[in-house]
C-alpha cells in the first residue's frame, strides 16, 4: 500500500530501531541524520509531521535607483539614471539568491508505504542518490535569472 500517507517521525531512539518503521537500514540512518539535522523535524519525534512543520529560507531582494536631471534649456531637461537591481548579489554572491525546488516545491524525504499488516511504516529514498544525511533531501536550486545583479543606465529627455 502506497500513497500520500503522513510522515511519521521516528521515535526518539532512531529510524533504524523504531519498531513501527522498516526499510534498508542504511537509508534508516541517513534519514536519522537527515532528521537530527532539522529542527523542525527533530523537535516532534514519534508524531506525524505537520503540514507545513519546515519551511524554504527567505528571499529578498534590495534594489537602487540614482536619478539626477540636467539642465537643458527652457523648460527641456535631461535626466540620467542608474538602477541596480538586486544591489545585495553585487555585493556578495550569496545574498540576493532565489534559492526553490523543481516542481513540486514540496520535496518529500521519504515514500512511504505500509506492510501488508499495517503494522510498520516503510520508508525508501526519494531518488537513488541517497548517500549521507545530507543528501536525503536535494537541495533547492539557485534561479539564475532572478538571483542576478543588473544594472541599468538610463537617459530621458524631457520637453
Amino acid at each position: 500500500m502506497n500513497g500520500h500517507l503522513p510522515t511519521l517521525r521516528p521515535s526518539s531512539l532512531d529510524c533504524v530501531n523504531d519498531p513501527r518503521v522498516t526499510g534498508d537500514p542504511a537509508f534508516l540512518a541517513h534519514l536519522d541524520d537527515y532528521i537530527n539535522s532539522e529542527s523542525c523535524l527533530k523537535d516532534g519525534r514519534g508524531t506525524t509531521v505537520e503540514r507545513n512543520a519546515c519551511q524554504s529560507s527567505w528571499s529578498n531582494v534590495f534594489s537602487l535607483r540614482v536619478l539626477q536631471e540636467v539642465g537643458g534649456w527652457g523648460d527641456r531637461k535631461f535626466e540620467v539614471s542608474l538602477d541596480i537591481e538586486n544591489i545585495g548579489n553585487l555585493i556578495n554572491s550569496n545574498r540576493g539568491r532565489l534559492e526553490n525546488f523543481t516542481a513540486p516545491s514540496n520535496v518529500a524525504p521519504v515514500v512511504v508505504g505500509l506492510t501488508e499488516d499495517g503494522s510498520q511504516y516503510i520508508y525508501s529514498p526519494t531518488s537513488g542518490d541517497v548517500v549521507s544525511g545530507d543528501t536525503v533531501v536535494a537541495k533547492p536550486a539557485i534561479s539564475r535569472l532572478s538571483s542576478a545583479y543588473r544594472i541599468q543606465l538610463g537617459v530621458r529627455f524631457r520637453f
